[in-house]
């Protein structure tokens, strides 16, 4: 890999790129208030892959979106922060957030399908972004351009660049995807369900290629999937999402190996990454309705260790251990401090 990040105009406080603190969101649509994100945290530093985890319709998109400000029109950040370099993403004007998103923060959309402009080709996209987000001529963009493609292992890079979005497989889309997110060498790259798409091979390296640059740029990465396998091989540290709300965060490491939440324990239940040849446990009930949310915690009618205060009383964020947190009143919660 040959590219390079600078971050040296990166103003952090203890190491911290990216902070949601207490979002709230909603759509409103013709059948009433769609309560998306109901209370999300998470932290991302520099250099660090954080996972956003979570059932379909959780909110992990919608969430994702909002850090860079391309929510849809019927959608109103209620409350919360989002803090990027020490500055409020939310309180920024239009043109503001138009440069952020040029020069600081790219997006890698689910569907590149969808993403890439099918009327144009590989190269002309590839080079806009980079005109767009820095000083260059239109032959050094072609040639920087040409240089991105070799090093993500795209072969005859030359010749992609003349082709449109359809003449390429799912997963050279998704790799030119990559290319004109990193042209503008970001700070922090959000992932939305990059693999999702894609056959198990093309997903191994589109992941290898990602931890790749990761290491190579000291880039972050806030990576939102579904699949905990992903994030067990990719991410540093996770945050699971439920019904719009943050549950629990922390290290890869503790999320996996002392879970706190039910939730989380009955996801890694469900996602069985040791491949053991055992009966799957499905985590029992559903889904709270979105437009009818319950006053209390937002599990709780599907929680084995749920009691009568439970449904009454939403919980917050608490710090079981450091840099682990969990929004349930049952946890081990010694020594612990509320956020």
């Amino acid at each position: 890999m040959n590219f390079s990040a600078d971050l040296s105009g990166v103003k952090t406080l203890n190491n911290t790129l990216l902070s949601v603190e207490n979002l709230f969101i909603e759509f409103k649509t013709y059948l009433g208030t769609v309560h998306a994100v109901n209370g999300a945290y998470l932290t991302v530093s520099t250099g660090e892959c954080v996972g956003l985890v979570g059932e379909t319709g959780c909110g992990k998109s919608t969430l994702g979106f909002s850090v860079v400000r391309l929510l849809d029109e019927a959608a109103r950040v209620v409350d919360g922060k989002i803090i990027f370099k020490n500055e409020p993403i939310l309180e920024k004007s239009s043109d503001e957030i138009r440069n952020i998103r040029k020069k600081e923060i790219s997006f890698i959309f689910q569907d590149p399908t969808a993403a890439l402009n099918p009327v144009y080709t590989i190269g002309d996209q590839i080079v806009e972004a980079l005109l767009l987000s820095r000083e260059l001529t239109k032959n050094e963009a072609i040639e920087e351009a040409s240089g991105i493609l070799t090093s993500l292992g795209i072969p005859n890079p030359k010749k992609v660049m003349q082709q449109y979005p359809h003449e390429l497989s799912g997963g050279m889309r998704q790799r030119v995807m990559i290319a004109i997110a990193l042209s503008k060498r970001p700070s922090l790259l959000i992932a939305d369900e990059p693999t999702s798409n894609l056959d198990v091979t093309i997903q191994a390296q589109i992941l290898d290629l990602l931890s790749d640059l990761r290491k190579n740029t000291n880039m972050s990465i806030l990576l939102i999937t579904h699949d905990m396998g992903v994030v067990a091989q990719v991410c540093d540290k996770v945050a699971v999402m439920y019904a719009g709300q943050v549950i629990e965060f922390g290290t890869v490491r503790d999320i996996f190996k002392d879970p706190l939440h039910p939730y989380t324990k009955g996801l890694l239940k469900v996602a069985n990454l040791v491949k053991e040849k055992v009966r799957l446990e499905p985590i029992s009930g559903t889904i709270p309705d979105l437009k009818n949310l319950p006053k209390g915690c937002l599990f709780s009618s599907r929680c084995p260790k749920h009691d009568t205060t439970c449904p009454e009383e939403r919980p917050t964020m608490i710090e079981v251990k450091k840099g682990h947190f969990v929004a349930c009143r049952k946890p081990n919660t010694t020594n612990s401090s509320e956020r």
